[in-house]
């Protein structure tokens, strides 16, 4: 059995970085570590929504500027989650979406990936996190 969290942290695109816009993301406890899984603004114009399973690290964006971190599963069966949450992000890949920051972003993968995985979804981590509570599947 594992432990899932959900977590938020500040954007790490200029400016747009002190505004009160949260990013938020998952972790799963598993044998080798902690995983992180969320999506992410891609490279380009217009930049395509990039979603990623992680190790959670020092390195990884996900560990920097955290204003929240919060126990939503205690007792979760880790290879059951992450088989869910690695379809659902193969799924939300496939339709290439377009990143946009309060319409189709992190947010929006995190709840999709938790709706998809039969989970509750538990009120929002931080106090701004646009799209978040809707699907994007």
């Amino acid at each position: 059995m594992s432990i899932l969290w959900i977590g938020a942290r500040h954007l790490h695109i200029p400016v747009v970085s002190l505004l009160p816009f949260f990013h938020a993301f998952l972790l799963l406890d598993v044998e080798d570590g902690l995983r992180t899984f969320s999506g992410d603004r891609g490279q380009g114009m217009p930049a395509p929504l990039q979603v990623y399973e992680a190790r959670y690290t020092r390195s990884h964006p996900d560990f920097c500027n955290v204003v929240a971190l919060q126990v939503i599963g205690v007792e979760v069966d880790a290879n059951t989650m992450l088989a869910s949450f690695r379809s659902s992000l193969k799924r939300i890949g496939e339709r290439r979406l377009t990143y946009n920051l309060l319409t189709c972003n992190c947010n929006m993968v995190v709840t999709t990936l938790m709706m998809n995985a039969g989970l509750e979804v538990p009120p929002p981590p931080a106090v701004f996190l646009p799209g978040y509570g809707r699907s994007i599947l």
